[in-house]
């Protein structure tokens, strides 16, 4: 994904990451379009193909989540899918959803000259 294509979402992108409300997160991504569901499914191949440096911590709990993972940033799955598996996302926080959401927000910061932590 080109660095413009990232700042089209830029806002977006920032929204659903800095969101502390999963419930306002939520909304966002059950209102995203298409483009805005396809900028996510960047960063996530962004993240899985190496091109992000995350933390070991991070990228240990990201690796059980390799398959969903790979599903979402395929562009094969149909957009309902990857909607609902980031919707998932969301849901489960208790059961380690969060993990994702760190991931991309690293991701973020990278790729649109954002801090680091």
């Amino acid at each position: 994904m080109s660095r413009s294509h990232f700042a089209t979402h830029r806002q977006f992108l920032h929204g659903i990451l800095k969101q502390a409300d999963r419930y306002k997160r939520q909304v966002m991504l059950e209102n995203a379009n298409k483009e805005q569901i396809n900028a996510v499914s960047e960063m996530v191949l962004n993240l899985l193909g190496g091109k992000i440096p995350v933390s070991r911590p991070v990228y240990k709990s990201l690796k059980k989540k390799t398959a969903k993972l790979r599903e979402l940033g395929s562009r094969r799955t149909s957009l309902k899918k990857r909607k609902t598996i980031l919707l998932n996302q969301l849901k489960s926080k208790q059961k380690g959803g969060s993990i994702l959401w760190k991931g991309l927000t690293n991701c973020y910061n990278v790729c649109c000259g954002g801090r680091r932590r």
